[in-house]
């Protein structure tokens, strides 16, 4: 017959189950592993001695494609470079592998856009690449951009507005942006709604202050819409900047002609110098005729 268990078994399964919690608990507080501290078991384990041993960027940029041709036969992602941008170290592995993202096409795998763009909110110069390798994908960035825009993780919408402002993927790219940036405006959090309005005055031409305003505008404004009105406005910035500059060049040469016929005109050296480096065909057409005056003083 069963009867009940002794007291001693049930202190026995009590110990055996609290200690399953605990070591469950343990493994879950282990930190993420940084860089190349992967496990020996990995799928890339030779690939990540190779990049551990790697003394130099070229060595190391010769580690990152051999992970990248690994991922792409095995049809996996290239788990130890996105943890090496998420993590950003080892720190000269995370800078060479920006660059070498921001100048190598077929290193853009997608599972790196997410954390190039928050890469591109830091401080400090590494930014500077990481906003410059979003660039770099091109259109191919824009949907993980509004995806992040949408994200209920702050630092991801705060980062995708930010970089929403550099035009990522031209104008096909920020028709696609600017519908999650003013959607973003209804969270009502002010530094979220800062830098959103600011990239969308970057990107729409336009300078309204408040999200109400720019909710206004967009209303219900289709993508086709969007990008006639952008490349209307893009045009006429164009213009004006075209004009603005032909009028400084305007000024700047008639101090330049005017400096010319006053400090230089019995200098043939000057002129000559003048005459064979000069941009400006006026300039050159004063010089000519400055030495032609000086000719007959030089037969005298």
């Amino acid at each position: 017959m069963r009867g009940p268990a002794p007291s001693l078994v049930l202190v026995i399964l009590g110990l055996c189950i609290a200690g399953g919690f605990s070591r469950a608990q343990e493994a879950q507080e282990q930190p993420i592993p940084a860089g190349t501290e992967l496990q020996t078991e990995s799928a890339f384990a030779e690939e990540i001695k190779q990049l551990d041993a790697a003394a130099d960027k070229a060595a190391r940029v010769v580690a990152f494609d051999a992970i990248l041709t690994k991922a792409t036969e095995q049809k996996r992602l290239p788990e130890p470079l996105v943890s090496i941008l998420q993590n950003k170290k080892p720190e000269a592995a995370f800078n060479d592998l920006l660059e070498h993202l921001r100048d190598t096409p077929s290193a853009r795998h997608e599972a790196f856009i997410g954390a190039l763009v928050l890469a591109a909110n830091d401080p400090g110069e590494s930014a500077k690449v990481a906003v410059a390798a979003v660039r770099a994908y091109g259109k191919a960035a824009v949907p993980r951009i509004c995806e992040m825009l949408a994200s209920e993780v702050a630092a991801e919408r705060l980062a995708a507005a930010a970089v929403s402002s550099e035009r990522v993927g031209g104008a096909a790219g920020v028709v696609q942006v600017i519908p999650k940036l003013v959607a973003a405006l209804d969270r009502a959090e002010p530094d979220l709604t800062g830098i959103a309005i600011r990239s969308l005055k970057r990107i729409a031409l336009l300078e309204y202050e408040t999200a109400k305003q720019w909710k206004d505008w967009l209303g219900k404004k289709s993508s086709s819409d969007l990008l006639a009105e952008i490349a209307d406005r893009e045009s006429e910035a164009r213009r004006k900047a075209e004009a603005a500059r032909q009028r400084a060049e305007a000024e700047l040469l008639a101090v330049l002609l005017e400096r010319m016929r006053s400090d230089e005109r019995d200098n043939p050296d000057a002129l000559i110098i003048r005459l064979q480096s000069s941009e400006y065909l006026s300039v050159r057409l004063e010089a000519v005729k400055l030495l032609r005056e000086l000719l007959p003083q030089k037969k005298g």
